[in-house]
């Protein structure tokens, strides 16, 4: 019976890849790849080296959207900040490259801002938005971690001196009634404190070590009331698994397996191959000018000239990884066939295929964009365009070379550290099996844990017991992990903290020069009403004032009304 059942598994076997549907398939494929190349043409910068200098868009793929609209959507695409930093502009008017003038008519250009709306009135003392928008431009009202509260309470007697960027004017003020400045921060600190209902956090992160069993079921149920409406399911422990599915199901829409791995070990494999990919590039671009050049690269085109180096490289890189000859060997002669190849090995589903090309395009877009000139340039001056008859285009070689060398790094690591090959299949089984060991390094290179809990992730991360006789260790330090999640020294577990927002609140006041007899007179909701403007003109709606005051001090008007 059984070979009976084996005989038939092997017939549908080849039903399903008979030759004929293998070429099918294969041809659906070539044509998929061919469309995703196609669509990366108009988003990526087409930019010539600069022999001299022209102006180029090098965001031509988005001039059909509003300016503002098309700044979000590279950010989101990309994820580079598309706007100065806020360091910069803020040198600016530090320079008076940019005044108060400038910003005042910024911010009277934003009507939805409402920048002349009064908040609230403490006593006779009027706060604007345009009073708040100011010191946020202008200074950094951002919350900070348990640590750095406790390291500018303890270390830079922040509770008892005024904060140091405070200017001349608003210090005098504060100063002038006589009264002395230590009690004056202590008071602040202490209504804020009262006002927010928070009690001053005497927990040191150190106690969650050795901490009372009720003491963390208090903290759970407390946690649990407050997020079982808007917590997403990974924030429990018994739901690490779905934490584990999310991971991987943005594989292409908006990561790449490099950045999974970058995730859950902290090495960047794009540190080894950046390297490897400008040599290349270089042989490829400067026409003989690289220490080393490609013989007959005209004739064998990019990709395929590559291939036939990779053996003979003088650099040794690549005897150090595993499986290299296997990968070498099996190299396929073209780009497109090559681009598929690594694709299916690395297990990317194919629905996922183009966004996951867009995305390794974007991890280097420079390269990508100059690589893409050439392709065209070349083809423009030929009057032909890409089709399936044609020789691999530059793009296509590109990502074929940059794909096999990812596989090539990825397996050294998954190798090192998991003992599993670099496919989607192998690190989800591995790591559903290690779900402790996925909590640890996920949170631990996202860099959310408190340092003593940091310090922990780290020694058992390298002392990692290959044979996984460790499991004991991950889950203790998982459970502790947990507990730090649900306590209240975590941001997310209490709608306001001390090191959050009665920080930005502390601060806030000082600039604008309100007293703890002042704050006296205010609501709980008057503080909320600030926090909440703070919390809405956030980076990206500072960054549009920024420019628009920039603007105003070249005498010019941002008029941009698409992203030309």
């Amino acid at each position: 019976m059984k070979d009976a059942v084996s005989a038939y598994s092997k017939l549908q076997m080849n039903i399903q890849e008979s030759p004929s549907n293998r070429s099918d398939n294969h041809s659906a494929d070539r044509a998929q790849i061919i469309a995703a190349l196609t669509q990366l043409d108009a988003i990526l910068p087409g930019q010539a080296p600069l022999l001299q200098f022209f102006h180029h868009n090098t965001l031509h793929g988005f001039q059909h959207l509003p300016f503002e609209q098309a700044l979000a959507e590279i950010e989101d695409l990309t994820g580079i900040c598309t706007y100065l930093p806020e360091q910069q502009s803020r040198l600016f008017y530090q320079q008076q490259r940019i005044n108060d003038d400038d910003l005042n008519a910024a911010l009277a250009r934003c009507p939805e801002l409402q920048a002349e709306q009064t908040i609230c009135h403490l006593g006779e003392r009027v706060i604007t938005r345009k009073e708040l928008y100011k010191i946020a431009l202008l200074f950094n009202l951002e919350g900070i971690s348990v640590s750095q509260l406790n390291w500018n309470t303890h270390e830079l007697n922040a509770l008892k001196r005024l904060q140091s960027d405070i200017p001349t004017i608003i210090l005098e003020q504060l100063l002038a009634e006589g009264c002395q400045e230590s009690v004056e921060v202590k008071q602040l600190w202490e209504c804020l404190l009262n006002k927010l209902d928070l009690q001053q956090a005497a927990l040191h992160p150190e106690t969650l070590l050795d901490l009372p069993l009720e003491q963390a079921e208090e903290w759970l149920a407390n946690y649990q009331a407050l997020t079982v409406a808007q917590a997403p399911l990974s924030e429990t422990p018994c739901t690490e698994s779905s934490a584990l599915d999310e991971l991987f199901s943005q594989l292409g829409d908006k990561i790449t397996l490099r950045s999974i791995i970058l995730n859950l070990s902290g090495v960047d494999i794009l540190d080894s191959i950046r390297p490897q990919l400008i040599r290349v590039c270089a042989a490829v671009l400067d026409e003989g000018v690289a220490a080393w050049s490609m013989p007959e690269l005209n004739e064998l085109g990019f990709y395929k000239a590559w291939r036939a180096l990779i053996n003979y490289d003088a650099n040794p890189f690549l005897h150090e990884l595993p499986d290299w000859q296997h990968i070498i060997n099996e190299l396929p002669d073209d780009a497109i066939d090559t681009i598929i190849l690594q694709l299916t090995q690395l297990e990317i589903p194919k629905n996922h295929w183009n966004g996951y090309l867009r995305r390794l395009s974007l991890e280097l877009p420079g390269w990508s964009g100059l690589i893409n000139w050439r392709q065209y340039h070349h083809h423009h001056h030929h009057h032909h365009y890409i089709t399936d008859q044609d020789a691999s285009p530059k793009l296509a070689d590109y990502l074929a070379i940059r794909l096999t060398l990812d596989r090539l790094w990825l397996n050294q690591i998954c190798m090192d550290i998991w003992k599993t090959s670099a496919t989607v299949s192998a690190l989800r089984s591995y790591f559903r099996k290690n779900l402790a060991e996925f909590t640890v390094r996920r949170y631990l290179y996202q860099g959310d844990l408190p340092e003593y809990l940091t310090q922990l992730a780290e020694s058992l991360v390298l002392s990692a017991d290959p044979d996984r006789q460790n499991r004991a260790d991950w889950q203790r330090l998982a459970d502790l992990i947990w507990t730090w999640q649900c306590s209240p020294m975590a941001d997310k577990n209490t709608v306001h903290t001390a090191h959050h927002s009665c920080w930005r609140l502390f601060r806030l006041c000082q600039h604008l020069g309100l007293t703890a007899t002042q704050l006296h007179i205010a609501s709980k909701d008057d503080l909320l009403a600030l926090l909440k403007i703070l919390d809405d003109f956030n980076i990206t709606e500072r960054s549009k004032i920024w420019l628009n005051a920039y603007d105003s001090a070249c005498g010019g008007q941002h008029g941009g009304s698409s992203a030309d």
